[in-house]
């Protein structure tokens, strides 16, 4: 395959400022036809990005024989509706998060997905610490912090955002086996705004997960921590520490021995430099594309349908556990 020929349905903000720049920038990518809700936003589409035309009917690309794969970057609630037959129709499937709304309709994809095993089939990662995502693998795979022992996970956003938080856990740690959360709402007024300018609700919310080795994730996320906090990761294991965060629009990771009262900026790889500096190390238009080609698997750092599973099923569990004040077990899929 010389070029992949792409099909997009629903080229929304984040595919007009990120996804679609990314697939411009790659040679061995033709962007073929785009269809949105109007025809004026698929023409506008159409001339940003230099599709070569619109169909004002998403289906209309999966009957089409110059296409080979299609991005799906419409609302949450029509992936479902249209995965599923771009590929039944032999077409290759990128989806933006999150999966889909159930985990009916997520193992409804997986069967879809497992029936045409030659085709790739992805979900566009959430967008946070994919700046850190491939030193931070790196410095876990050198083992210089020894066995992990209890990750914590701090989310200081005026939403709660719990997919978010696993989303980045699960790609970068791996499976947790069971949960138990709790939610504390505060009966008090709130001066917090978000970015729309509505009230946000006073509240903490903590979920202590397991993993299948038996050390610990906890996940604690606040509206009332003040300005002063941030975002950050915590990893303690049997022989070190690191932590990874983000301040005042700065990035970080410090690493140190269990022993070391101060924790130093890591040294970044020369191969890593140009993905830490570019704020993304993940790649994703170009590892979707050359997983198509052949040229590579797909990164264990972009989510497959699997995993856009797991996270419905650890949504659904905390609700169960916050609900009723109970361990739940989370399911092996």
């Amino acid at each position: 395959m010389n070029s992949v020929r792409i099909g997009y349905i629903g080229a929304g903000n984040f595919s007009r400022n990120k996804i679609l720049p990314n697939f411009q920038s790659l040679d061995n990518v033709e962007l073929v036809a785009v269809s949105n809700n109007s025809t004026e936003s698929s023409l506008k589409v159409k001339e940003e990005f230099g599709f070569s035309r619109i169909e004002d009917n998403w289906e209309n690309l999966l009957e089409s024989t110059d296409i080979d794969a299609v991005v799906i970057g419409t609302r949450t609630d029509k992936h479902h509706e249209i995965s599923i037959p771009t590929l039944e129709s032999g077409k290759h499937v990128l989806v933006l998060n999150a999966m889909t709304r159930t985990v009916t309709e997520a193992k409804q994809m997986i069967d879809a997905s497992s029936a045409k095993p030659q085709l790739v089939s992805l979900i566009y990662p959430g967008q946070f610490y994919v700046q850190e995502d491939a030193i931070f693998k790196r410095l876990l795979d050198s083992g210089e912090i020894g066995k992990i022992q209890h990750i914590i996970d701090y989310w200081y956003t005026p939403f709660f955002g719990l997919g978010s938080q696993f989303e980045v856990v699960n790609r970068i740690f791996g499976n947790q086996v069971k949960l138990f959360a709790n939610r504390t709402t505060f009966q008090q007024e709130s001066d917090n705004m978000d970015h729309h300018g509505r009230s946000v609700r006073p509240e903490s919310n903590i979920v202590l997960a397991e993993r299948g080795d038996g050390s610990l994730v906890s996940y604690f996320h606040s509206t009332i921590a003040g300005a002063s906090q941030h975002s950050k990761i915590e990893v303690y294991g049997s022989k070190g520490v690191i932590v990874c965060g983000s301040f005042q629009g700065k990035s970080y990771i410090k690493t140190g021995k269990t022993i070391d009262t101060e924790l130093n900026d890591i040294k970044i790889d020369t191969d890593l430099k140009p993905l830490w500096d570019s704020g993304d190390s993940i790649l994703v238009e170009k590892n979707f594309i050359d997983a198509i080609t052949g040229d590579s698997k797909p990164s264990n750092s972009i989510p497959q349908f699997r995993d856009g599973l797991k996270l419905l099923q650890f949504a659904f569990a905390w609700k169960e556990s916050n609900d009723n004040g109970v361990w739940v077990d989370l399911p092996t899929i």
